[in-house]
């Protein structure tokens, strides 16, 4: 929100990382707002058209607020509407760089019908394509519900989330790209231009059970509950970061997991500690500090955000595997 730009403004921003990842979108005039502040005044930024729906166009409001920063962009499978409208923009101008995987593909229009019972219904009249022409709506068969709601459990399974070279894209619905001539693919949701396998080295039975408890932001509400005094006399979130990390919340964790009927395993907590460490301090910091603590720490184990660092800062990145 204009808040949290206002602050990062202050501290003295020149580049921005915008997360997309898990957004489902929403109603398109936000969008189509935030993109204002990226790109001129009339800019296209994307149309709708149906068989019995005239091309309709949406233009940038040119606010440019944030016209010189550099960007990095995220999505991945549950990127979809109009958060997808938003990347196909960023991606069709090369005003950022798409990092992660392909975003779901849902791109249709509605229109909502009132009926004379007050019932209602809802008719697909549109699709929306990015200002390249691409259609944003993946592949569906009428009738077939089954094949086109199970499709991200598909993608896993043929290998997608972890190789990028088992996506198949539809050919003809490429358009290249008007700065580098970079081929670009529709009909399919947004493919990134760096592809991030899904992340699995931290699961484990362990790392499921107690998510599925919310185990982990149970325990943090209530570590840092009866710690917020000393919490709160910390500067900013990295100094609390690194006091939790000194003291035996872990032990204690498990402990609390234990408590609540999940079995501690020592190969499986091996596995997902590094993971559930991070991600029990973030919840402590997000108590504290609001999202300004909780991203920060939660991000230090996130490999697709990682990645986008890397490519401004490979030397940083490859330090950090080393």
């Amino acid at each position: 929100d204009a808040e949290a730009v206002d602050r990062l403004w202050e501290a003295g921003m020149t580049k921005l990382v915008l997360d997309l990842r898990d957004n489902t979108g929403g109603y398109m005039d936000p969008a189509i707002g935030l993109l204002g502040e990226f790109f001129p005044k009339d800019s296209l930024l994307v149309y709708t058209e149906g068989r019995a729906k005239r091309r309709k166009n949406y233009y940038g409001s040119g606010n440019m607020s944030c016209a010189d920063l550099d960007m990095m962009l995220l999505i991945n499978e549950s990127t979809a509407s109009s958060a997808e409208i938003v990347a196909g923009a960023f991606q069709d101008y090369e005003r950022a760089v798409i990092v992660g995987r392909r975003s779901y593909g849902k791109g249709l229009v509605q229109e909502q019908i009132t009926l004379n019972d007050g019932s209602a219904v809802r008719i697909t009249v549109a699709r929306y394509y990015t200002p390249l022409g691409r259609c944003i709506q993946k592949p569906y068969t009428m009738g077939d519900d089954a094949t086109y709601n199970q499709d991200l459990y598909q993608r896993y399974l043929h290998g997608e989330m972890m190789d990028q070279d088992s996506i198949k894209m539809d050919e003809t619905n490429a358009v290249q790209t008007a700065v580098s001539h970079k081929t670009l693919y529709g009909g399919n949701g947004i493919m990134p231009d760096v592809f991030v396998p899904l992340d699995t080295s931290y699961y484990s039975v362990f790392y499921t059970q107690v998510n599925r408890k919310r185990l982990p932001s149970m325990f943090a509400f209530e570590y840092a509950d009866a710690h917020r005094t000393q919490l709160e006399a910390f500067n900013d979130f990295a100094d609390l970061d690194a006091y939790v990390r000194r003291t035996d919340f872990w032990d204690r964790f498990l402990t609390f997991a234990a408590a609540h009927d999940v079995r501690v395993v020592p190969e499986q907590t091996a596995r997902s500690g590094a993971y559930l460490r991070n991600l029990i301090i973030a919840y402590i910091a997000r108590y504290i500090y609001g999202d300004f603590g909780f991203y920060p720490i939660l991000n230090q184990m996130d490999t697709t955000f990682r990645q986008a660092l890397s490519l401004w800062h490979p030397e940083e990145e490859n330090h950090h595997n080393n």
